[in-house]
């Protein structure tokens, strides 16, 4: 019985790195895909080009924000906890603040809220 819970908790353990590798992944390359299009659209000058920006920003913070929460369930330490709790604390902040900009962005310019 001892081998199947060894069995079961390396396979935890390599199912959250791989889905935590996944989500980071996700994460950066919706940065870099926003970060181009915003690039574009202020070279163009589209004038929306930064609201697409800040949620292409806010999304893929989520992303990232998702890995982080993964690795809680790879942490050994009281450490690893902090360094992760301090992480996604400024990742949420930064996600919620990005969201609201953009809401009162396009509400200004648009008069709708969204």
């Amino acid at each position: 019985m001892e081998i199947v819970f060894e069995f079961l908790e390396k396979a935890i353990f390599f199912c959250a790195e791989a889905g935590c590798l996944v989500l980071e992944l996700i994460g950066v390359g919706v940065m870099i895909w926003g970060g181009l299009k915003g690039f574009i659209g202020w070279y163009k000058d589209e004038p929306d080009a930064d609201i697409d920006l800040g949620e292409s920003i806010s999304d893929a913070l989520t992303f990232l924000m998702c890995g982080e929460v993964l690795k809680t369930v790879i942490g050994d330490s009281l450490m690893d906890y902090a360094v992760l709790g301090a992480t996604v604390a400024l990742r949420a902040a930064m996600t919620l603040l990005i969201h609201w900009e953009t809401k009162n962005k396009k509400k200004a310019r648009h008069g709708v809220e969204h």
